[in-house]
């Protein structure tokens, strides 16, 4: 099946490809895709011939120089560059550099010629300067130009822009009469627009317009317009594909019974939890679509083996649970045998040899269930749903499968859908143990050096910590030296001697559970570990986790790490630690997590800051670009939610 699969998108490729040429890298297929890809900035060129003392130290601009003397190389202090003299269009002169590779630059910098170039300028030893970084075509000067999104330079700016152009002015009619099919189904077009305050405008003006700009000043809400458009038609796409009829009603009459017999007193959020499960596989309508959501050590486990214990009574009936790794699998196993000894369950994992038992009530494993014939399941379970990708959450689903995902945050493209009602939401914020969790940034080596001696007197206690490298090892070429778990052993292993253990994503099933036993005997305390240990890790004297070059990770990673710390109850420390310094960027990024433990806030900021993802059914992305009509422009929540206002409305006045 795999084959298969990658075979079909290896041969959808090479079709693009032969389509669009090497615009298929950014997801087009067709030439009338490029009038749907969306510029992301534009060059005003309409007034190039200002003064150079308008240019700004960070963001380039265009503006028209004229050269005034010969270039020449100038690197004996500094890096290399080229450095001459020119002129503005008030006849200003000014010292001009330009660096990094000038060969081309040498040839076409003649004295006397004039130049359209996108430059910036500052202030250095008493006078204004200006530094060029590109030049531009003169054909730009009296135009708005767009600039298309190209991650990684995949393609020169310049050269997109032309391979766009190529396809534009044929396009944009075609892509105005997709679009107009997409909403027809909701409202007529005309009104649409005018539902969204753009009803002076037509699809083909709005794509023109984003393409051809004349002005600046109306930009920001033409392109608003285009993304509440987009984000219309994929809300209206997805709740189609839901609103396919598929029931599978199952009486739980079990479920109280099995409530009152587990063997410790479930919080009131747990029991609404199963309760929640169990009204909505009754249900004769629809098949169940619910996310349990709570932070980690709220007893998700236990509601998770409720429900399967609860639809395993029902004669005839299965239920199937997916684990992120063999550590929690294992641990679950042992806790649902002992909780429900009266049913048959069997563990799937990639050590378990093929000997388990498929016929089981209950089917418990890993990825390894992805590779087994597990037959009809009326309930699948996924446990910590944000690793695994779509495709394998929904490997053993059919459209009368009741399905349920366990998680101590969502990830984006869930969050979406629990946001705008196609999802329904069990949240569990109570804990048998009341835990407050500190979490700090610490940025800079003096921070580091602050936290080392503060953390000799946690070590001298007797207890244990967790540190966090983002890299496996040090001869990753893509990985700096200081920062992975080889050389970070041997310099905690000087400062702790006898005291430290690692731990890999790389390292078999044994050696992980060696390691996670002697941090829990206080053989070791100090483990170093890559994210591998982000779930089903339980140290219950664990108060203190190091995360080392927190800018790498998500919030939902890091959200997860912290709660490694304080799983009994009490209090916890985080630390996020920065090293050689953080970006701006980064730092607000990461400004969520310090500010609540609260999973649901934490995917609220995840999805603000990566956008949703495709939400239809059949998607396999989990954030970036929201959809399958627009490319290269992330859809925002606020976006996505002015357009439920819309479909909201429509189907009112239906």
């Amino acid at each position: 099946m795999d084959a298969e699969v990658l075979g079909t998108d290896e041969e959808r490729k090479k079709a693009a490809y032969a389509r669009v040429g090497r615009l298929a890298s950014f997801g087009l297929e067709y030439p009338w895709q490029t009038a749907l890809f969306l510029p992301s900035g534009y060059i005003d060129c309409r007034d190039p011939d200002g003064s150079a003392l308008n240019l700004d130290k960070k963001v380039k601009a265009p503006i028209r120089l004229k050269i005034a003397s010969q270039p020449s190389y100038q690197g004996r202090s500094g890096p290399p560059r080229l450095g001459f003299n020119v002129v503005d269009g008030n006849g200003d002169t000014y010292p001009a550099s330009v660096f990094g590779d000038t060969k081309d630059w040498l040839e076409r910098l003649t004295v006397g010629s004039q130049h359209l170039l996108m430059a910036t300028g500052h202030e250095f030893g008493g006078r204004f300067r200006v530094t060029l970084h590109e030049l531009l075509p003169e054909f730009y000067a009296g135009r708005i130009i767009p600039q298309y999104p190209a991650p990684k330079a995949r393609i020169a700016p310049e050269e997109l822009r032309r391979l766009v152009a190529r396809y534009l002015r044929e396009a944009i009619p075609h892509a105005a009469s997709y679009v107009a099919g997409q909403l027809e189904a909701i409202a007529p077009v005309p009104e649409v627009l005018e539902t969204m305050g753009a009803g002076q405008w037509t699809l083909e003006l709005l794509l023109q317009h984003i393409h051809y700009p004349r002005g600046m000043d109306y930009l920001p809400a033409i392109r608003a317009t285009i993304k509440r458009i987009a984000a219309l038609a994929q809300l209206y796409r997805v709740q189609t594909e839901q609103a396919v009829p598929a029931s599978n009603p199952l009486d739980l009459t079990t479920v109280q019974r099995r409530m009152d017999a587990m063997p410790f007193v479930l919080t009131d959020d747990q029991r609404a939890a199963i309760l929640d499960v169990a009204r909505d596989v009754a249900n004769p309508q629809r098949v169940m679509n619910r996310v349990v959501s709570g932070d980690c050590g709220c007893g998700k486990t236990a509601i998770a083996g409720v429900a399967c214990a609860a639809v395993a009574d029902v004669p005839g009936r299965r239920a199937m649970i997916l684990f992120p790794s063999t550590l929690v699998a294992q641990k679950s196993y042992e806790d649902f045998r002992a909780w429900f000894p009266d049913l048959a369950i069997t563990l799937v994992t990639g050590e378990t040899g093929g000997n388990e038992d498929m016929d089981a009530q209950i089917i418990m494993g890993t990825s390894a269930l992805l590779h087994r014939e597990v037959g009809r399941v009326d309930l699948l379970v996924i446990d910590e749903q944000h690793r695994f990708a779509v495709a394998q959450r929904e490997f053993h689903r059919d459209a009368t499968t009741h399905y349920l995902e366990m998680s101590a945050t969502c990830i984006p493209r869930t969050q979406a859908l629990v946001r705008f009602g196609h999802t329904s939401v069990s949240e569990v914020r109570q804990t048998h143990q009341m835990k407050f969790i500190e979490t700090q940034l610490l940025v800079g080596q003096e921070a580091a050096g602050q936290l080392m001696s503060e953390l000799r007197y946690v070590i001298r206690s007797g207890a244990p910590l967790f540190v966090i490298y983002p890299r496996r090892e040090a001869g990753d070429p893509e990985a700096e030296e200081r920062h992975s778990i080889e050389s970070a052993a041997v310099r905690w292993e000087e400062r702790f001697p006898g005291k430290v253990v690692t731990l890999t994503g790389m390292d078999d099933e044994q050696v992980k559970n060696d390691a996670i036993a002697q941090i829990r005997s206080g053989e070791k305390q100090i483990l170093l570990s890559t994210s591998v240990v982000e779930v089903g890790v339980d140290v219950s004297a664990l108060r203190h986790i190091i995360v080392i070059d927190p800018q790498n990770y998500g919030l939902v990673q890091l959200h997860q790490l912290r709660g490694r710390v304080a799983r009994q109850g009490g209090e916890g420390w985080c630390y996020l630690l920065a090293p050689k310094g953080i970006p701006a960027q980064s730092r607000e990024r990461l400004q969520a997590l310090l500010e609540t433990t609260d999973g649901f806030k934490i995917a609220e900021a995840d999805l603000r800051q990566r956008g949703a993802g495709d939400i239809s059914a059949d998607s396999t992305r989990q954030h970036g670009a929201d959809g399958n009509i627009l490319h290269g422009a992330k859809i925002d929540l606020q976006i996505y939610d002015q357009a439920a206002q819309v479909m909201a409305y429509f189907r009112d006045a239906a």
